[in-house]
């Protein structure tokens, strides 16, 4: 007697955290388990990372994408200031606490012109999503 092969583990879909995943093509396969799926992809805000789906409609799609865009960008945002409170702790004067605030200061400012840009973006991308990192950075 020959014992049936056991069933495929089921595969955990891929979390990010940054857009390390390449450039979304208009049509991606996916494959959940022992499902293919294909279709037009969108980022899928999960609130501590994102995730990439496939939607039988662009439109639907494209609104889920705007959103999980705003989820990764909003975490690189984030990201930056990770180190700067070890840096401002270390502070022993005014002065040093200046110096270490200007540059980080200037970096959260340049971010957040990043986020207002890519907002724009967004608001205007419903015809041409962004699918690519330097796409969310324009």
């Amino acid at each position: 007697m020959v014992a049936a092969p056991a069933p495929a583990a089921p595969t955990e879909t891929p979390k990010y955290t940054a857009w390390t995943f390449g450039e979304l093509p208009e049509l991606m396969e996916v494959r959940r388990g022992t499902q293919v799926m294909v279709g037009f992809p969108a980022l899928i805000d999960r609130g501590t990372h994102v995730e990439i789906e496939v939607f039988d409609e662009p439109e639907a799609a494209a609104a889920q994408h705007r959103a999980g865009l705003r989820r990764l960008v909003a975490m690189q945002s984030n990201s930056l200031w990770a180190g700067a409170l070890p840096i401002l702790l270390s502070c022993s004067n005014a002065y040093s606490l200046r110096d270490a605030i200007l540059p980080l200061a200037a970096e959260r400012s340049w971010s957040n012109m990043l986020i207002s840009a890519s907002h724009s973006r967004l608001r205007s991308s419903s015809e041409n999503p962004v699918l690519s990192a330097s796409g969310a950075d324009t």
